[in-house]
């Protein structure tokens, strides 16, 4: 249960297109202020779908949904503008604008008719310049960022748009790993410590695993399971809403692999970070561990050569050395 308030909630809620079955139905949903939510699913399970019709662009099927005790169909677009900020992978910001004229436009359900910014309106764009890290490239024309500062760009103009909760599909796509986890990070900061609700889908398993404070997982049937990222690691639902035949999922570190079908058992001895790597790397190059085996590795990170092949006495500098030498011997 979480500590924080319910700012959007969805009662009986079944969403999809007219007059065909519901995509998702039943389900009765939270978000919380000052957490980040991510959405995960395999393809067409129904993410987007849910995301839109949570914000209003595709109407349900049936159910109710409320934004801070406000009926969401009742509001004008006026009023909804003011509750709730999008942020969709298509939003490519025209090249013509100047990055402070694109986060000003998140100003526009405050501005008056003729789009004037006052003080105040000024004030919040420059929170949002400073929070997202985009100050540095104010006046250039949003043509001229990369695609990362670009994503920050419209980040920052959901966040001028001074709403108590944030949309966003996908916004980690195409991005970079260090953007990636940039932007997560940017993302986690914002729930924390400005208290927005942030609802996001990401294909990125691993890092909604480390960041969201909730997930809402679709599987494949169209169920939707929801808890913090540890519970449904743990209680399977990750597994089979991602599975597929042939990957196996290592809930040590939440994440899928090809099982090991090669006859080429090894033993491994040692602990700590270059165990860890060293078990990747014979698990990559189809070796498999077991608790007895003829050939044995012991890893001590202390030593100049940290690694020792027995019953061959020989040690290595590098497990790429190491790596070599098992070739040969499985090979001869």
């Amino acid at each position: 249960m979480s500590l924080f308030k319910s700012i959007l909630t969805a009662s009986n809620l079944a969403i999809g297109y007219a007059k065909a079955k519901p995509l998702l139905s039943s389900l009765n949903l939270n978000l919380h202020e000052g957490e980040l939510t991510c959405l995960l699913g395999a393809n067409g399970t129904g993410k987007s779908t849910l995301l839109r019709s949570l914000c209003g662009l595709l109407k349900p099927l049936s159910g109710a949904i409320k934004i801070d005790g406000h009926e969401l169909a009742t509001l004008s677009a006026k009023q909804k503008a003011k509750m709730l900020s999008l942020v969709f992978t298509q939003n490519i910001a025209p090249g013509n604008l100047t990055v402070y004229a694109m986060i000003a436009l998140g100003r526009f359900p405050y501005s008056s008719w003729m789009g004037t910014l006052s003080e105040a309106d000024k004030a919040v764009i420059d929170w949002a310049l400073e929070v997202t890290e985009t100050t540095a490239f104010v006046n250039k024309h949003t043509d001229e960022l990369s695609d990362g500062e670009r994503q920050k760009v419209v980040i920052a103009r959901a966040l001028a748009q001074d709403t108590p909760v944030i949309f966003l599909d996908e916004p980690t796509a195409h991005l970079d790993l260090p953007t990636r986890i940039e932007i997560f990070d940017l993302l986690k900061r914002l729930a924390k410590e400005e208290g927005k609700s942030i609802l996001m889908t990401t294909h990125h398993l691993d890092l909604a695993l480390h960041q969201a404070d909730q997930v809402w997982l679709i599987d494949r049937q169209h169920r939707l399971h929801k808890g913090i990222p540890e519970d449904l690691v743990l209680n399977g639902a990750i597994e089979k809403a991602f599975a597929h035949e042939g990957l196996l999922f290592e809930k040590t570190t939440a994440s899928f692999k090809k099982p090991n079908t090669t006859n080429k058992p090894i033993t491994l001895i040692g602990e700590g970070i270059y165990f860890q790597w060293t078990k990747n790397t014979l698990e990559r190059n189809g070796f498999s561990l077991a608790e007895e085996a003829k050939t044995k590795i012991y890893v001590t990170e202390e030593h100049v050569k940290p690694w020792r092949l027995e019953p061959t006495g020989s040690e290595f500098n590098t497990l790429e050395q190491l790596l070599i030498s098992l070739k040969t011997t499985y090979e001869t």
